[in-house]
């Protein structure tokens, strides 16, 4: 059985979850958090998360652990088919995950937000102005027509969901707006897209890992 390692406030852990839920595929759930320790950096040299575990070796990335799923589950297929909607598929969740998430400047509103985490005027400038390039960019690709690309649930809702929705948490607590809000049609895409059962045990299991988390770091 495959195990996927990872810590579900992340949305890096649940777009990978998410596409193992749509999939059907089952898996086990093993907790752990961003580590550099040297054991954890073996099987995830940047000490990021998720990892995968597949019979005794592991995957880091999770834009490598999606194409490892959709290459050995290909019953249940989260892209298309045609060369060139595959590729417009990828381009959005490149475009989400490089300018709206997964830059140092956006890193750092999560940090702020997440941990109260002191943040300089510049550092919210810097990511306001990166965000805004990526909400802009969405805007122009996304179809929303009901899904991110099309009329079927693809790899690019399993990365767009989790990732503006805390982009929308983030930038809220620590811009003072919702930048998402930028983006016609994404308010009613993501309440479209949490209705789907998949998604509702992912907010489930978010809420969860957060209390405890919260509670934790209360002690």
């Amino acid at each position: 059985m495959l195990k996927l390692h990872g810590f579900s406030i992340s949305p890096n852990h649940n777009k990978v979850k998410l596409a193992l839920l749509e999939k059907g595929i089952e898996f086990e759930e093993v907790m752990q958090r961003p580590s550099q320790d040297e054991t954890f950096l073996v099987n995830s040299p940047m000490g990021k998360i998720p990892t995968m575990e597949v019979d005794g070796k592991f995957v880091s990335e999770s834009g490598a652990i999606l194409e490892y799923l959709e290459n050995a589950y290909p019953a249940a297929p989260l892209m298309p088919m045609d060369p060139v909607e595959r590729a417009k598929c990828r381009e959005l969740m490149q475009v989400i995950e490089l300018y709206m998430s997964g830059s140092s400047a956006s890193g750092r509103l999560t940090a702020a937000a997440f941990f109260g985490a002191p943040i300089s005027d510049e550092a919210k400038n810097d990511a306001e102005a990166l965000i805004e390039r990526g909400v802009k960019a969405v805007a122009r690709l996304a179809k929303f027509s009901p899904f991110l690309t099309g009329a079927k649930f693809t790899l690019a809702d399993c990365v767009a969901f989790p990732q503006l929705s805390t982009v929308a948490w983030v930038t809220r607590i620590v811009l003072g707006k919702n930048m998402v809000d930028g983006i016609p049609g994404a308010a009613d895409y993501l309440k479209y897209v949490a209705k789907r059962p998949a998604v509702q045990k992912i907010l489930a299991d978010q809420q969860r890992a957060m209390e405890l988390f919260m509670a934790s770091v209360k002690k």
